[in-house]
């Protein structure tokens, strides 16, 4: 009669072991290829909803954007029957977002002239007032 062999654990590689769990039924029982195909299903699902909501992003910036719209008048839009491309899109969102920083620059400096120009204007016409009070 022979006795059976002990194989210390150290020795086992784990590709040698099967990968299921001892109390898990016959049917729950995964292969790794079956896990893999799980895997990438999953991931590809999660990548098809990220990419959904980038699309919707940009639809929303598209229309934020006064040259791409369809009732805009920029070069964007040059035919309403080509659509935009979503490079398009975010390069034209770029040149609006300086547009309006160059705005915001100019307002600023106009209402730093102006309120210059009245203070020193306002001085000067209170000067002329007490002038003419003490005539």
């Amino acid at each position: 009669m022979s006795l059976p062999v002990l194989v210390p654990a150290w020795s086992v590689r784990p590709r040698d072991t099967p990968q299921v769990f001892p109390s898990a039924s016959p049917n729950i029982r995964m292969k790794a290829s079956e896990r893999e195909q799980k895997r990438r299903l999953s991931h590809s699902a999660i990548e098809k909803r990220r990419r959904e909501r980038m699309n919707d992003k940009i639809k929303q910036l598209k229309n934020m954007i006064p040259s791409c719209r369809p009732d805009g008048a920029g070069p964007v839009m040059a035919s309403m029957y080509q659509p935009i491309h979503k490079l398009s899109v975010l390069q034209a969102a770029i040149d609006y977002i300086g547009q309006l920083h160059q705005q915001i620059q100019d307002l600023s400096t106009n209402t730093q002239e102006t309120s210059s120009s009245s203070s020193s204007s306002s001085s000067s016409s209170a000067s002329s007032s007490s002038s003419s009070l003490l005539l």
